[in-house]
């Protein structure tokens, strides 16, 4: 785990390029709950090196995606789902292994659920559901 983010269970895929030519489609989905007043951001990580990110731009924090701060009561009720879409050139033909990874911006002691709300409560209307990680060789 990179300082300040953690692993997201189950988002994790190894392979093998064929080619230093390849070229590897990281793409996927991670379906986030939260609490309010929170923002979670997604990270891709390449053999413990985080790849995809935004540009620095002065303390602003840099992530593959994320959500912001939800400010009202009602937003625990909500999911999201924060999509990942990356190519990435390893340059070898070594084991890679992706993972996603979650970090929170703020310092508030708030939590991030995945596949479910914040308050998953059981009505109709509180689904559960389904982060996804996959990762194709593209030969180049």
């Amino acid at each position: 785990t990179s300082a300040g983010k953690t692993d997201i269970t189950s988002l994790s895929v190894s392979l093998t390029p064929h080619y230093t030519t390849s070229k590897l489609w990281i793409t996927g989905l991670v379906s986030i709950g939260q609490e309010y007043d929170a923002c979670q951001n997604v990270h891709i990580d390449v053999n413990g090196t985080e790849v995809g990110m935004g540009d620095a731009a002065s303390s602003r924090t840099r992530a593959h995606s994320g959500i912001g701060y939800l400010n009202e009561n009602q937003d625990e009720y909500s999911m999201h789902g924060i999509p990942v879409n990356w190519i990435h050139s390893p340059s070898s033909t070594s084991a890679q292994t992706v993972k996603l990874q979650l970090s929170q911006t703020d310092s508030s002691g708030t939590s991030a659920y995945i596949n479910r709300s914040n308050m998953d409560q059981n009505y109709a209307w509180q689904g559960r559901y389904v982060s996804t990680l996959t990762v194709f060789e593209v030969s180049a």
